[in-house]
């Protein structure tokens, strides 16, 4: 079953069993009991290659936003949006799902939590992704703390979340960007 099929009909059940205003915790409930889902920070969620957020949709609008801009880049660092799928549209509360480009069937992992030293491909690939969000005039401020890193289990692709504090940045900014990926990417890489 697609994941964004499966989220939906967990949605359509918890609005059937419970009233408005425990509608969101119903929601969060049924996701942590979802036989394959990983939980981060209580309100993300990880299935395989898909990650899963439960909130505000204003929140989730800047996060949107951001990945729209970074689409025409090719990013392989930012995931896809995959659906904005509403709780309780009247008191603004969703899940936003979106897909790394994982080979299908890949565990996500944030990259703090591993030791295992980078490919040298991955670190390659996340380099040119950080290059071209540079020469576009991005920043992606959360790009210095490995926390925000994600490897996939399988290929050890190199991705990173927080994509909601996307801005423009100078040229300053842009660079030192830079050198904080390569700071992490000389630590960690075979």
């Amino acid at each position: 079953m697609q994941i964004q099929k499966q989220i939906a009909d967990l949605i359509d059940k918890v609005r059937q069993d419970l009233p408005e205003k425990d509608q969101l915790d119903g929601v969060i409930s049924a996701l942590q009991a979802l036989p394959h889902v990983l939980i981060f920070g209580g309100l993300v969620f990880r299935e395989y290659e898909y990650e899963i957020k439960v909130g505000s949709a204003n929140t989730f609008d800047g996060e949107i936003a951001a990945l729209e801009q970074v689409k025409p880049l090719d990013l392989v660092a930012a995931p896809e949006l995959v659906e904005l799928l509403p709780i309780n549209p009247a008191r603004k509360e969703a899940v936003l799902v979106t897909r790394y480009k994982a080979l299908e069937g890949e565990w996500l992992e944030t990259a703090d939590q591993t030791r295992a030293p980078f490919h040298p491909e991955a670190c390659e690939q996340l380099r040119e992704d950080m290059t071209k969000l540079a020469e576009a005039g991005f920043v992606h401020p959360y790009v210095r703390s490995i926390s925000h890193w994600i490897v996939s289990s399988e290929s050890s692709t190199l991705f990173l979340d927080g994509w909601h504090a996307l801005g423009k940045g100078s040229e300053r900014a842009r660079a030192e960007m830079l050198e904080a990926v390569d700071a992490i990417l000389a630590s960690r890489c075979r």
